[in-house]
């Protein structure tokens, strides 16, 4: 009497369609020949059916990291919870957390694997580098906005004090750009105070990435916290 094959597969079957893992096995070269729903739905398609046939680095955003996959199997039998963005149906990228084993002992063995949605994570992680780098510049910014401040009321002290006593072209032609320049800086120094997020510059150049301080600060222009001055 022959064994039943399919019985001997069942328990298997069982494991294999109802995990909430996206769950494959593929030949050696990575040619898909199972996937359960849940590998599917991951990738975008509306059955496994779709996929069967279909080569594994097709779905790779970076092609080469799905080859230096294959380069690590050959020496180990298996790479596990590898971060591996992945191209959908849709073409939307979705992250996943990978892990890969060969089903026998050689090289020449077909791969079984399993891959877990981690998108979410992934930007939950991306918005808190966001944050914890948004609070970095804006504590360097107030910092030196701090100093800034303390050099520009001196400057201010000394061109209030000349202003009455320098007078015609004079004052037209020094003492006036003087202070329009220190009250440009006191509000710049104002939206340094007022950062609530990171945006560049437009690239201008050989220059390196500038903040812009009009864009990033909570308002247009930050207020003045005294009277304005005037020549």
């Amino acid at each position: 009497m022959k064994p039943d094959r399919s019985s001997r597969r069942r328990p298997e079957r069982q494991r294999f369609d109802p995990n909430l893992a996206g769950m494959f096995r593929a030949t050696r070269e990575g040619k898909i020949l199972e996937a359960n729903e849940s590998f599917a739905r991951t990738l975008g398609h509306a059955a496994p059916t779709e996929l069967r046939g279909r080569h594994l680095r097709e779905f790779y955003v970076e092609p080469a990291r799905w080859d230096l996959l294959r380069a690590g199997l050959r020496v180990a039998r298996s790479v596990a919870n590898l971060e591996v963005p992945l191209r959908r149906a849709n073409r939307s990228v979705v992250w996943v957390l990978m892990s890969v084993v060969r089903a026998g002992a050689d090289a020449a063995s077909g791969l079984e694997g399993s891959i877990v949605d981690i998108t979410a994570r992934k930007r939950a992680d991306d918005l808190l580098r966001e944050t914890e780098a948004l609070r970095s510049v804006a504590a360097l910014a107030t910092a030196t906005a701090h100093e800034i401040n303390n050099s520009l009321n001196v400057l201010k002290g000394h061109l209030q004090l000349l202003s009455p006593r320098v007078g015609g072209d004079l004052a037209a032609a020094h003492l006036a750009p003087a202070l329009a320049a220190a009250k440009a800086i006191e509000e710049i120094v104002g939206r340094m105070n007022q950062i609530i997020r990171v945006e560049l510059a437009e690239p201008s150049g050989r220059l390196p990435e500038m903040l812009d301080l009009r864009k990033s600060a909570s308002v247009p222009d930050a207020p003045r916290t005294d009277a304005p001055l005037t020549a």
